[in-house]
């Protein structure tokens, strides 16, 4: 949660967001970011994504905006995921344009080995049309649920 001068403190004609987002204390209006993270040994904070991605496993939480920035670390790829479907990791990767199927598998498993249960190249990962460097992740998940039935 934020708060501030920065800070929106209401919303226009929507009362249903002011109550799922505002945090009212005292003087002052606390907003929601949706944003995870953790503060590390010095203090410093760091945001891991947003908090609706975020997949429960055995041993925690686990936050697919890591994976995403490692997997575009690397020079073969173009972007990629993880997600859970059907209690199963599947990581999602999108090679770069002119990289062999073969080889963009190559360096992932070598970058993530046992990381995840299923690996899926797709050749062009769903953007959120405003912000094109964003994962369409409905829409991705709905593509990858209809090429398993």
């Amino acid at each position: 949660v934020v708060a501030g001068d920065h800070v929106l403190k209401q919303y226009f004609n929507n009362e249903k967001a002011w109550k799922e987002n505002k945090i009212p204390v005292e003087n002052e209006v606390w907003h929601r970011t949706g944003d995870s993270g953790f503060v590390g040994e010095n203090g410093e904070l760091f945001l891991t994504g947003r908090c609706k991605q975020l997949i429960k496993t055995e041993a925690g939480w686990l936050s697919p905006f890591l994976y995403e920035n490692r997997l575009q670390s690397l020079p073969e790829i173009e972007m990629g995921t993880i997600l859970s479907i059907d209690n199963q990791l599947v990581m999602i990767v999108e090679p770069g344009k002119s990289i062999p199927s073969e080889k963009a598998k190559k360096v992932v498993q070598d970058a993530f080995e046992n990381e995840y249960d299923e690996l899926i190249l797709m050749k062009k990962i769903p953007r959120d049309p405003r912000h094109n460097s964003k994962i369409e992740y409905g829409k991705m998940r709905e593509t990858l649920i209809k090429k398993k039935n």
